[in-house]
């Protein structure tokens, strides 16, 4: 235009579409940085039978998250919050293991999720019920926990929200 004055259409042709250039990339995809991402657990979906709840609630390897209300009980330490509990640990706090949830196998064994069986403001003083976000925030576990924490969370809303067939009514069933 005679005025000097710039055009939309003048504005997007100048104006850089990327803030770096295509092959210098940040290494990490954004995503990778979120702290639900990346899970190591192996769910072996295709592999599980109806038993595979309880056959590995019998193995001693198996480590335990505890939830409820979504808030995930942690067990505070020296080295700070441990959200890890062995099987009878976790009945010692009356964990619904009949609910429980087998989120799948990562290095060290099988990951199961469960309900926590008695209010939180009546557990013992090393425990504390924290919500999900807390946690997060406050970065009050690891990236290996605070991963297997979101898909335990999110099952546990799930099965929270769905206890019935949405078609006929009836009682859903976990298997």
């Amino acid at each position: 235009s005679s005025t000097g004055s710039r055009t939309r259409s003048d504005h997007f042709r100048t104006r850089p579409l990327m803030t770096f250039p295509l092959f210098s990339a940040p290494e990490i995809e954004a995503s990778r940085r979120l702290a639900y991402t990346a899970n190591a657990i192996d769910r072996q979906s295709e592999n599980r039978s109806d038993d595979a709840v309880t056959t590995a609630l019998a193995d001693p390897r198996t480590r335990l998250l505890l939830l409820g209300d979504g808030r995930v009980w942690l067990r505070k330490t020296e080295a700070g919050f441990d959200p890890w509990y062995e099987r009878a640990e976790a009945e010692a706090l009356s964990a619904r293991l009949d609910a429980a949830v087998l989120l799948g196998w990562d290095d060290r064994g099988p990951v199961v999720a469960a309900t926590g069986g008695i209010d939180a403001e009546a557990l013992p003083p090393e425990v504390k019920a924290i919500d999900y976000r807390s946690v997060t925030v406050q970065g009050l576990i690891d990236q290996a926990a605070l991963r297997a924490l979101a898909q335990a969370g999110a099952l546990s809303a799930w099965h929270a929200t769905h206890a019935f067939c949405g078609r006929c009514g009836k009682p859903t069933e976990m298997r």
